[in-house]
C-alpha cells in the first residue's frame, strides 16, 4: 500500500510516483500529478518522474506542460525513446506537425537501437497517421 510506504518515509520519491501512477490507473489524473510533483520535488533529475508526470498532463489535456515535463525528461536522459515519442504526440495534438515528425524520427532510431519493436511499432504507426493527415 502506498498511503502507508509513504507514511513509514516521507522522503521516499519512488512511493510517491509509484502512488501516482495507482492514480492515473484509476481515473485520478489531478491526485496523480499532485504526487508526481512530490515525486519531482524529492528526485528532480529522475527523468521517469517526469515523463510520468507528463504523461498525466497530456491526458488532462495541458499539452504544453506535457511538453515541457517531456522536455525536461530528455535534457536528462536524451536516450529515452518513450519521452520523445511522447513529446511528438502532445506536439501533434498541438498542431505542430515538423515539430512531431522530428520527435518521432528520433524516438524511432533510439527504439531500434534499444531493440524494442513494441514501442518502434507504436512510433511507425503514428508516423504514418501523421504522414496521412498531412496529405
Amino acid at each position: 500500500d502506498f498511503d502507508k510506504a509513504i507514511e513509514l518515509d516521507p522522503h521516499e520519491s519512488g512511493a510517491y510516483n509509484n502512488r501516482g501512477k495507482a492514480k492515473t490507473s484509476l481515473d485520478d489524473l489531478h491526485g496523480a500529478v499532485a504526487d508526481y510533483n512530490i515525486a519531482i520535488e524529492l528526485d528532480p533529475k529522475n527523468h521517469m518522474f517526469l515523463s510520468n508526470r507528463g504523461q498525466a498532463k497530456f491526458t488532462l489535456g495541458e499539452f504544453p506542460g506535457a511538453i515541457a515535463d517531456f522536455d525536461q525528461a530528455i535534457l536528462l536522459q536524451p536516450n529515452y525513446a518513450k519521452a520523445h515519442n511522447n513529446r511528438g504526440i502532445a506536439k501533434a495534438a498541438l498542431g505542430s506537425t515538423a515539430e512531431a515528425q522530428s520527435d518521432f524520427e528520433a524516438a524511432l532510431a533510439l527504439a531500434q537501437k534499444a531493440g524494442d519493436d513494441s514501442l518502434k511499432a507504436d512510433i511507425e504507426r503514428r508516423m504514418q497517421a501523421l504522414d496521412n493527415a498531412g496529405q
